[in-house]
């Protein structure tokens, strides 16, 4: 009746005890309001997969970019007999360590969709951190993922009604579209979609967040310098603030991979006549 662990994996090795501090489940089959963080998509059956792979992501460029380190707590030395009370304050500290995670994925009942929530301690920009992973998967053309599709940062979740949504876009929309004297116009556009939700209309959402748009900052649907995205699921709306995002073919890690691995062959494939004749 024990904890079940993967064959190899010793109770409080570095895996099991890593393990825990990203992925808290939560939820109840929701996206859970009032938080940021990341819409993940994957082919369906996939979101065990897809949930391990994009948290190891997350954390690697968590680190990258010198976010602190959660502080893991030493394997207690098990040669030594311990009190109930030295015990519990183990289990307490562990508890402690596991409310440090910076990532913990949520359970919404969606198929082909993950969402992690970011805490506290997770980078303050979920618009630049999530763009700087998708751009190194176009530069680079290899994704450190297999099973994630889409990613899109999550400026803030609401309940899925018209009034809510206008209300939470009004609280976040002078942090990227600010007023005053002297700044910068910058070119929007409004991205909607909805999955596993009743059908809003579309443009009653998108007219809601436009009009609340201030000056002097204008609509340009084909080249914005960043896109408004409305996520509709279930009864939660994600609110997100993407840059590129056509640029990086809608934060689609696979799409990028592909595009540039083709663009390679057709290099490759250039360059083949002129080794031919090279050789001649």
């Amino acid at each position: 009746g024990g904890e079940k662990r993967a064959p190899g994996e010793e109770r409080g090795s570095r895996k099991s005890r890593r393990s825990k501090y990203f992925q808290k489940p939560s939820g109840g089959g929701q996206v859970p309001l009032g938080v940021r963080g990341c819409l993940v998509t994957c082919p369906g059956g996939w979101e065990g997969k897809c949930r391990s792979e994009i948290l190891n992501v997350l954390h690697e460029y968590a680190e990258k970019i010198g976010s602190k380190e959660v502080q893991e707590k030493p394997t207690p030395d098990d040669s030594k007999e311990r009190t109930v009370d030295e015990m519990l304050k183990a289990e307490v500290g562990e508890l402690k360590n596991l409310d440090q995670a910076k990532f913990w994925w949520h359970d919404i009942g969606i198929q082909g969709a993950v969402f992690v929530s970011f805490r506290d301690n997770a980078p303050p920009s979920v618009m630049d951190f999530v763009q700087q992973i998708v751009a190194e998967v176009k530069r680079t053309g290899q994704s450190k993922t297999r099973h994630t599709m889409r990613i899109l940062p999550i400026e803030i979740t609401c309940f899925a009604t018209l009034e809510e949504i206008e209300k939470t876009f009004c609280s976040h929309v002078g942090k990227f579209f600010p007023e005053g004297e002297g700044v910068k116009p910058l070119k929007y556009a409004i991205d909607y979609e909805h999955r596993a939700s009743k059908k809003m209309d579309r443009m009653a959402v998108i007219e809601a967040l436009a009009k609340n748009v201030p000056a002097p900052h204008t609509v340009d649907l084909g080249n914005p310098d960043i896109t408004i995205t409305v996520q509709v699921m279930k009864n939660a709306c994600c609110l997100g603030w993407v840059k590129e995002y056509k640029e990086l073919g809608k934060y689609n890690l696979q799409r990028l991979a592909e595009l540039a691995q083709e663009k390679e062959e057709e290099r490759s494939a250039g360059a083949e006549p002129a080794t031919k004749q090279d050789g001649e």
